[in-house]
């Protein structure tokens, strides 16, 4: 599935807002499952 940059830039955006917050092995299998 190809997604834009903008959409990649959020989720990684989102992504790291949301490792700050609650550091967990779960951030790494959202990370994943968004690419």
């Amino acid at each position: 599935m190809v997604k834009t940059a903008a959409d990649s830039t959020s989720a990684l955006t989102f992504n790291l807002m949301l490792s700050q917050f609650s550091p967990t092995p779960r951030s790494r299998v959202f990370a994943d499952s968004v690419d």
